[in-house]
């Protein structure tokens, strides 16, 4: 891979957006975790990115379905994404129950609905802008397969030092990745990320992830 001017040139937005992913991930570790921030951290990511693809998007309709913004292979990802859904889900309940503490209560059902959103989101940043970029940019020299384990390692990594979150993270981001890849659909890796942090949370870490939020109010 040749970095010259023309590369660079050529590949400036791309460049750009895995720049920012890599910044938003290294502010997500100072802010989220070290300055235990994390709901100006969500925020904060929630407006920017936000304002990001709507800006983008006005500009250049067409990265809208290139970003799997579309119907387009919806059904299709299913074949990937449904068994990994029923998989996860499954084991963390009956994990849950065999310890015999899982964590049911109304902020479950509210971070169960919720929760997709925000995997969209994330997943807009690690699948989209730093798989997807990356896949572009490097034909021939990154193989598919080299992307997804670094993307996932990249993902994994910022949830340091919760090693059950840090393994989870890394299975999590090795499906959705080589879902979007093959199949370049948002919905359902976006989708499966928020049920499969809600079950991870509420029945193996026995965490409610919405009281790190609601302290704020």
């Amino acid at each position: 891979m040749n970095l010259s001017y023309a590369y660079v040139e050529k590949n400036k937005w791309h460049l750009v957006e895995i720049a920012t992913v890599l910044l938003m991930g290294i502010s997500k570790i100072v802010v989220g975790d070290l300055l235990n921030s994390k709901f100006y951290f969500i925020i904060t990511g929630l407006i920017l990115v936000i304002l990001f693809i709507t800006l983008r998007g006005i500009l250049k309709p067409s990265l809208l379905s290139q970003w799997g913004f579309t119907r387009m292979n919806f059904f299709s990802s299913l074949t990937v994404v449904g068994p990994a859904t029923i998989i996860s889900i499954t084991s963390f309940i009956f994990y849950g129950l065999i310890r015999g503490n899982p964590l049911i209560n109304t902020n479950f059902f509210i971070v169960l609905i919720l929760y997709p959103f925000w995997g969209v989101i994330q997943q807009y940043l690690i699948a989209v802008l730093m798989a997807g970029n990356l896949n572009r940019i490097t034909r021939g020299v990154m193989t598919r397969t080299t992307i997804v384990i670094s993307v996932a390692f990249f993902f994994a990594l910022i949830h340091f030092p919760e090693l059950p979150l840090v393994v989870a993270s890394f299975f999590l981001g090795i499906i959705t990745v080589s879902s979007f890849l093959r199949f370049g659909n948002i919905w359902t890796i976006g989708i499966f990320h928020g049920w499969f942090a809600t079950f991870l949370y509420y029945f193996v870490l026995n965490n409610d992830p919405l009281m790190d939020i609601m302290i704020y109010f």
